[in-house]
């Protein structure tokens, strides 16, 4: 099968219906990110001279890692190795993005030679969080293996794993300090009780070695899975209406929703609930693994 620009609109076409088929945000969502699995395994059959599919691993991450890509979310992948020379790298990307370019979204392709020591890698906070939400596409295991086993001795040694969650909640603070604060035209990512907040909440209790679900009582659990995958939808949608990533309710979107859901009004509970609900869960992470540092060996 050779994908083409038409593929790639006619699945979003297809995935743009399910909205009138009571189907969930998140599972639409995830039928989204399984054709960009398969698409890029497509794409990489074959083999570019002088590497093959057996000398890298190619990884999701992000939103994509997450399987919560919406219309014009980032493409973000990483593409694992050991010991190959940079310049094959300009073919790849030419692989991956001619196909991919007229879906307007951002595709970011990043390289990582996994057999040089980890303490030479460009290893930012991103970076680090990256580790605790990918999933393996296609390629070679065992270079993924590998690079999962180098991170898992990483967060292991040196209290490392500590240092990552004080600096993520560093960081989760400094988030809500520069919150935007428009309910009349709520940011459905980076605004308060968006969907970033709710990814910190996960990145800090995965960097605490917990699921998130075991940090939640089964009317929180019910709640949350309710609200975000409103949130989705909602998203989703208004990146359909505007044919670009637009993450701000604005009114003139909010214009274009039937009377009856509400929208505005709707999405100011959730996001208000969902931030209340975060912010306590996270400090309460926060004063748990403090308490923990705190206690001798």
């Amino acid at each position: 099968m050779t994908v083409n620009k038409m593929d790639i609109l006619k699945h979003e076409e297809r995935l743009r219906s399910l909205y009138q088929s009571n189907s969930s945000a998140k599972e639409i969502l995830i039928k989204r990110s399984n054709f960009y699995d398969k698409l890029i395994e497509e794409l990489l059959r074959k083999p570019i001279h002088p590497i093959s599919l057996e000398d890298i691993s190619i990884i999701a991450t992000g939103s994509y890692g997450r399987q919560e890509m919406n219309r014009y979310s980032d493409l973000d992948l990483q593409i694992l190795h050991k010991g190959l020379r940079q310049d094959v790298f300009p073919k790849l990307d030419k692989t991956f993005l001619k196909p991919l370019l007229d879906k307007k979204i951002n595709i970011a392709i990043m390289n990582r030679d996994i057999s040089k020591p980890i303490k030479t890698w460009n290893f930012n906070l991103h970076e680090q969080t990256v580790f605790f939400e990918t999933r393996f596409i296609c390629g070679s295991k065992q270079i993924y293996k590998e690079w999962k086993s180098l991170l898992n001795s990483h967060f292991a040694a040196n209290n490392n794993r500590m240092k990552l969650l004080k600096d993520v909640i560093a960081d989760y603070d400094k988030f809500l300090n520069d919150l935007p604060d428009n309910k009349n035209e709520p940011n459905l990512k980076k605004g308060r009780g968006g969907l970033r907040e709710y990814s910190f909440f996960t990145w800090i209790t995965a960097i605490s070695g917990k699921k998130p679900e075991n940090m939640l009582n089964p009317t929180e659990k019910v709640y949350i899975k309710k609200a975000v995958d409103f949130l989705w939808l909602v998203r989703d949608s208004i990146h359909f209406m505007s044919g670009f990533r637009q993450d701000i309710l604005t009114k003139e979107l909010q214009d274009k929703f039937p009377p009856e859901m509400n929208i505005l009004q709707t999405c100011i509970r959730h996001t208000e609930n969902l931030h209340k609900l975060f912010y306590a869960k996270n400090r309460l992470m926060e004063c748990n693994e403090s308490a923990t540092a705190r206690t001798p060996s």
